[in-house]
């Protein structure tokens, strides 16, 4: 649509990403995605959230934690425990 001159933006809170932790660059799914919408951010077209439309809150997905190095808790930004560790924040 960007290629046809329509003038496009993506509402983030609403996109998901067909993404595998276990694929580059290992990150949760939920950072996966967030990746995703800052390549088109920078790349495509503006983004808003369903909120800038509709009020109230943006949608969020779930705080998700699972063993491992697969999911962490948005309070870390979806970063993987391997890059927390590295940063000095592993907690």
């Amino acid at each position: 649509m960007v290629y046809q001159g329509q003038n496009v933006a993506l509402v983030r809170d609403l996109t998901d990403t067909m993404y595998n932790p276990r694929s580059k660059p290992f990150v949760a799914h939920t950072r996966g995605t967030e990746l995703v919408v800052e390549h088109i951010e920078r790349y495509w077209c503006p983004t808003f959230t369903s909120n800038d439309i509709l009020g109230g809150t943006p949608f969020q997905f779930s705080d998700v934690k699972i063993e491992g190095n697969i999911e962490l808790p948005r309070k870390h930004g979806g970063k993987t425990a391997k890059e927390l560790k590295a940063e000095g924040n592993d907690s």
